[in-house]
């Protein structure tokens, strides 16, 4: 029995470091879109001592979750077929690179092109460059943990799920299910930004639809990558696409 979960537990250890970090600069990019007297507020509500204790409870929280999603998330991708070998080969490679910059240049175009024009917020969050904290938390917690939360946990086990409900006769989980799941967790990765997006620009039907678009676009890349090839490939598209757009916006904007 403690065999069969070996290598989910060791897969979760691997991730816990990435959590611990992650959680950390997650929590200091955050702070710094706050403005200070609220920030100060809101540490005496929760009764935290003061802003590094914050960050490390933040590190701390993010570190368990990612440890249990890391676990469990190992058994579903085994049981749904999802899990897939975790060497970097050229024909999983190749395809995530050309993915991540047409998506990235999609999203550069409707960003930069469509939304900074159309929505005064977003032309003046881009007069500030990205911060250290911000540029660590992209490609940690963006990077690793979302698709570790979002694929690799949610998108198996809806897929288990569904397949188990519904397709319980078939042996292998149907290519529509996999490609259905896949559009309602880019959904879902879609709708987790709102609050970070309300809180720094509020909500108004643009806003809400800028959103949408962007975020579904990067996790509907991240969710065909991880179905075809593997959760390596979505880890390193979702971090190939904030690597170039912060290129872009530290060089271009």
């Amino acid at each position: 029995m403690l065999k069969k979960f070996r290598n989910p537990f060791i897969f979760a250890l691997v991730l816990l470091p990435i959590g611990l970090i992650g959680g950390f600069f997650t929590s200091i990019y955050m702070a710094e879109t706050y403005d200070p007297v609220m920030l100060s507020e809101m540490l005496a509500q929760a009764g935290i001592a003061d802003i590094t204790t914050l960050h490390i409870i933040t590190a701390v929280q993010t570190a368990g979750q990612i440890l249990l999603m890391g676990f469990f998330g190992y058994i579903l991708a085994e049981k749904t077929g999802l899990l897939k070998s975790f060497k970097i080969s050229k024909s999983g490679l190749i395809p995530t690179i050309v993915l991540t910059v047409l998506g990235c240049i999609i999203f550069v175009g409707l960003e930069y092109g469509v939304y900074s024009n159309l929505i005064s917020e977003i032309a003046a969050m881009y007069e500030q460059k990205p911060t250290l904290a911000y540029m660590i938390s992209c490609l940690t917690y963006g990077g690793v943990l979302e698709e570790i939360m979002m694929r690799w946990f949610l998108m198996s086990l809806l897929t288990f799920i569904i397949w188990k409900l519904f397709f319980k006769n078939k042996q292998n989980v149907p290519n529509g299910v996999l490609i259905g799941v896949n559009i309602v967790v880019a959904l879902l990765f879609a709708a987790g930004h709102l609050p970070t997006t309300a809180a720094t620009m509020g909500i108004t039907p643009l806003i809400l639809v800028r959103c949408f678009t962007l975020n579904s676009l990067a996790g509907l890349i991240c969710g065909h990558l991880y179905i075809k090839h593997g959760i390596q490939y979505a880890m390193l598209s979702h971090a190939g696409f904030h690597i170039l757009w912060k290129i872009f916006w530290i060089l271009f904007i």
